[in-house]
């Protein structure tokens, strides 16, 4: 058995990231034939908010005006991010009423006025689940029937180098090495591994340089991350 002891701090430096990175092997690997292969020890420092870079845009159409919201970047819980868009609102226009429900976990967003609309960075996700409007005299409101608010809830290791057909994700990529439920609170460090009897079969193989991605939920490579290892066994 050969085992690789990964950490992204030691990419190739071409300009990758710690959820985008090369790792130069000091020899080279060789697969033959087809081999099983393992992932433990992953470790992800869970630093990713609730608003980051990939979500804190707000686009307000207010009565024929548009406007750009920027929403700090930061953690929040349901009810501190409910306040702080009402407030990030009324600070471009009109008058506003946000509110979360922590037990359905769901907001609802009712401005001052029917002429309005809402889109953004913010938005982008919420409006491709269940959500509904409804406009009553001097008032439109958005209800989103589902609106999680940790950064991360599920992450994909994946690495070109390992694709199998034995595996199947998100647009129908076949790189994934693990998936992991994100079950840590933010600002900790989570630590997971497969399940002892899983393995991998990986096809032949000979190369020193290995690639590998950490990707969320709809498959995008993560930002904000500072860095992550794991041990790869090949049997």
């Amino acid at each position: 058995m050969r085992q690789l002891f990964i950490d992204s701090r030691d990419r190739v430096n071409d300009g990758g990231t710690s959820a985008d990175f090369r790792i130069l092997l000091p020899q080279t690997l060789v697969l033959e034939n087809t081999q099983q292969l393992r992932v433990d020890h992953f470790r992800l420092p869970i630093t990713i908010g609730t608003i980051n870079s990939s979500n804190d845009q707000v686009l307000l159409t207010y009565q024929g005006v548009d406007h750009t919201i920027q929403i700090p970047r930061s953690n929040y819980d349901g009810p501190s991010l409910a306040a702080t868009l009402q407030a990030a609102l009324a600070a471009a226009a009109g008058s506003w009423t946000v509110t979360y429900n922590i037990n359905l976990i769901s907001l609802t967003v009712a401005g001052d006025t029917t002429d309005y609309n809402l889109a953004g960075s913010f938005f982008q996700k919420a409006f491709t689940r269940n959500y509904e409007v409804v406009s009553i005299p001097g008032s439109k409101i958005y209800s989103f029937k589902y609106w999680p608010v940790q950064g991360l809830d599920l992450v994909y290791l994946c690495s070109p180098n390992f694709q199998t057909l034995d595996t199947y994700g998100p647009s129908g990529s076949h790189d994934i090495l693990l998936a992991i439920p994100i079950t840590s609170p933010f600002g900790s460090v989570q630590v997971s591994s497969q399940p002892e009897v899983v393995w991998h079969d990986v096809p032949s193989l000979t190369t020193s340089m290995l690639s590998f991605q950490v990707r969320d939920r709809d498959y995008n490579i993560l930002s904000d991350i500072p860095n992550v290892s794991f041990t790869i066994s090949i049997d």
